[in-house]
């Protein structure tokens, strides 16, 4: 499916460079949040809008489904937030985080089961991880369909055969630059086993997870699952809040992807100059409209831009284990 990267649109300027994503460049109202809602991602012709958010070189993908009529519903990814309440309770809450807000800053991202963030080749990363509100309260005090934590019955008040050991678990899966599962970690959002029942908890406090492996990642899968299962699934809300990724690229002599533009302003004729001699180049504009796709063979060559207006727009250039997002100005 075709991307849309939405780099100014939605996002006000951004700094590329880098490997953190704190989504403090997202231009939001105040207290509000970006589902995909407004449709402005790229049609895919049969009611799904889908859009690339690229925060620290990373990319953060959002899909909004319109297949049975409107409003529809964010189907996938990532949605955005600078909601500050921790008392919002059912599908309110869905967009903002039980800790009251981001972690550092004004903004955060909430992710849905099964959300990815394709990474840029880095080693190490670490971010923080809290409950949504509309998860955290289905739990703490049970609704339609998610029952309350540490209660022998479900919703419907039948018994569930848990004893009331409830628990929501958040399991990251962690792939190398080929793709291949290489590590894992698991982070539980409530815990309803202890023995001692003062002890059990729905995580509230922005918590921090380490990822110490030293292979170097290119892309984060988050799975959720809980011990109230149903007919249809998992009963309890599958949404989680995110802020503040930060990592190491791995060493320049073996992984990360280099590149120089020259001339920058350009008029017709752009050098780049990378460390990889095989990949694909990008060009998009500042709406995220893709204006150009080639491939290269070698580590130097050439892009012709005389047929571009004048205007800032971004090359995203891959090789086969990283990527790089750099800046053109077309004269």
């Amino acid at each position: 499916m075709k991307k849309i990267y939405l780099m100014a649109a939605l996002f006000a300027a951004t700094t590329i460079s880098g490997q953190n994503a704190d989504f403090e460049s997202i231009s939001l109202p105040t207290d509000s949040f970006w589902n995909g809602s407004d449709l402005s991602g790229i049609s895919n012709g049969t009611g799904l809008f889908e859009s690339v958010m690229i925060e620290g070189g990373h990319e953060f993908s959002n899909q909004f489904d319109t297949t049975w009529g409107a409003p529809g519903y964010w189907s996938q990814g990532w949605a955005y937030s600078n909601q500050t309440s921790d008392m919002l309770t059912g599908t309110a809450g869905q967009h903002s985080s039980y800790a009251g807000g981001a972690y550092s800053g004004s903004k955060y991202a909430i992710g849905k089961n099964g959300s990815e963030i394709i990474l840029a080749g880095v080693v190490s990363p670490e971010f923080r991880i809290t409950n949504v509100n509309y998860a955290a309260y289905s739990m703490l005090n049970g609704d339609a369909f998610g029952k309350e934590f540490g209660s022998q019955y479900d919703a419907n008040g039948a018994l569930d055969g848990t004893d009331g050991e409830d628990w929501f678990l958040l399991k990251i899966l962690c792939y190398d630059l080929s793709d291949v599962l290489v590590d894992s970690v698991e982070l539980y959002l409530a815990d309803y086993r202890f023995a001692d029942n003062t002890q059990d908890y729905i995580q509230k406090d922005w918590t921090t997870v380490s990822l110490t492996s030293s292979e170097t990642l290119g892309r984060l899968k988050f799975n959720l699952t809980s011990s109230d299962e149903g007919q249809w699934g998992m009963n309890t809300p599958a949404f989680f809040a995110i802020d503040d990724l930060s990592a190491g690229f791995a060493s320049i002599e073996e992984n990360e992807l280099t590149s120089r533009i020259y001339p920058n302003p350009a008029i017709d004729i752009v050098n780049v100059q990378t460390n990889s001699d095989n990949g694909t180049i990008e060009i998009f504009d500042l709406t995220g409209k893709q204006i150009s796709s080639s491939n290269y063979t070698s580590e130097v060559f050439q892009l012709n831009v005389s047929s571009f207006p004048s205007g800032t727009y971004y090359a995203v250039i891959s090789s086969e284990t990283s990527r790089k997002t750099t800046k053109i100005i077309k004269q």
